[in-house]
């Protein structure tokens, strides 16, 4: 079982990491590889539930403005958008969740994952460059982002299924690759964590829910709740330098790959 100490480290590392794009999926296995932990997956309920009540609280003007802008024109529709981004991820996340699962026991496939996003996120640094740079433009509309780019991103998104591969890395990526200005790719791809967190943690729940109800998994919830936000607030200023954490991920896959197969 979950002991408090550990609940807390391991929340703590699900809310930095599950908005910092080095994927929490992959942090919480590899943790629960070394901390011999044998519920590791169902302990991602509550802190999927804590980083998923941060993005409510952090972008609570937005949310309320979808919501208030839900009749809006097609071509200035955010809610529309991000429900159109989401429909790929829900699909497979829905008839592959079994298989998905599965791979969370997968350590090596979990070091590809990483030396992928590790490549990912290095190719931003050659992506638009003048929209990468530029701190004032903000398209506080999202009309920049168009039904097509919010599909590709959605796509995308799926790869992030994968342990190992982060959701907030790929989807930020994928915007900058579209020349989609900086800020305005990180809040989109954030909103639509919303959505995609919301289905996790249902199908999450439905599959353990009798078993949530625990100090551990308060403790989870609470601590990913409170570094979740830390790190939402840190990325608004990070997202222009999104490549360098390429530079983590690399030699974290490379290292985890060659103390497997030293093993």
């Amino acid at each position: 079982m979950i002991d408090l100490i550990r609940a807390f480290i391991l929340g703590a590392l699900q809310g930095l990491a599950e908005f910092l794009p080095i994927s929490s999926s992959g942090h919480l296995a590899v943790t629960g590889l070394f901390f011999q932990l044998d519920q590791i997956f169902l302990f991602t309920i509550a802190v999927h539930f804590g980083t998923l009540c941060s993005l409510l609280v952090f972008y609570r003007n937005k949310c309320m403005s979808l919501i208030k802008n839900i009749l809006s024109p097609p071509k200035e529709n955010l809610f529309f958008k991000l429900v159109v981004a989401s429909i790929p991820v829900m699909l497979i996340g829905f008839f592959f969740y079994s298989s998905i699962q599965k791979l969370f026991h997968n350590m090596y496939f979990i070091s590809f994952s990483f030396i992928f996003t590790a490549l990912f996120l290095l190719g931003t640094f050659f992506a638009k460059r003048g929209n990468r740079y530029s701190s004032d433009v903000v398209d506080s509309s999202f009309v920049c982002i168009s039904y097509t780019k919010a599909f590709l991103i959605g796509l995308v998104q799926v790869l992030a299924l994968a342990p190992g591969v982060s959701r907030a890395g790929v989807t930020t990526g994928t915007g900058l690759y579209l020349g989609v200005p900086p800020r305005t790719a990180l809040d989109f791809s954030f909103l639509l964590g919303i959505f995609s967190l919301f289905a996790a943690c249902a199908l999450e729940f439905i599959a353990g829910s009798n078993t949530l109800f625990h100090w551990p998994f308060l403790i989870g919830f609470l601590s990913a709740f409170g570094f979740g936000y830390l790190a939402l607030y840190w990325m608004r200023s990070w997202v222009f330098s999104l490549y360098k954490f390429g530079f983590y991920l690399l030699p974290l896959g490379l290292l985890l790959f060659l103390y497997l197969y030293l093993q």
